[in-house]
């Protein structure tokens, strides 16, 4: 993962060339090895957890919280929701536009599901979907963990 997130915050026009930020990207830049450094690795473990910790915020709707005596609402999935958008706003301003639209859609997918249709997860509809849909969303969550 740190060698792609580093490829990809020095490839970009605004990055391309810069040798400061290709050097704390890369150990021995010199040589041209592009092995990563130790920035390089901080900052890809913190991007991974984000993109992994972030979308768990959703399953914590109000009455969630509030089950658990938290009186927090819908603070934590408002969170979720800008750093989601804030992710793919990143993406769509330093990327070709070839990523564009999946990330437009995607974002707009997480305001609708998450804000506009239910504050967070909706577990009741959860609940009424066929075991046939549950079953497959579970194949594509282990897709996802495990790869």
């Amino acid at each position: 993962f740190a060698r792609v997130t580093m490829l990809e915050w020095t490839q970009p026009a605004v990055f391309a060339g810069r040798r400061f930020w290709q050097k704390l990207c890369f150990d021995d830049f010199a040589t041209q090895k592009w092995v990563p450094s130790r920035f390089a690795h901080l900052i890809a473990s913190i991007a991974a957890t984000t993109e992994c910790a972030t979308p768990l915020l959703f399953l914590c709707t109000p009455s969630v919280l509030a089950g658990v005596g938290l009186p927090w609402g819908v603070t934590l999935v408002y969170a979720a929701l800008g750093v989601m958008c804030g992710m793919h706003v990143y993406i769509i301003l330093h990327m070709g536009s070839d990523v564009n639209m999946l990330n437009m859609v995607t974002a707009f997918w997480c305001i609708y599901v998450f804000c506009v249709k239910s504050s967070g997860f909706d577990y009741a509809d959860f609940q009424q979907i066929p075991h046939s849909l549950k079953f497959l969303l579970a194949i594509l969550i282990l897709f996802v963990i495990f790869g």
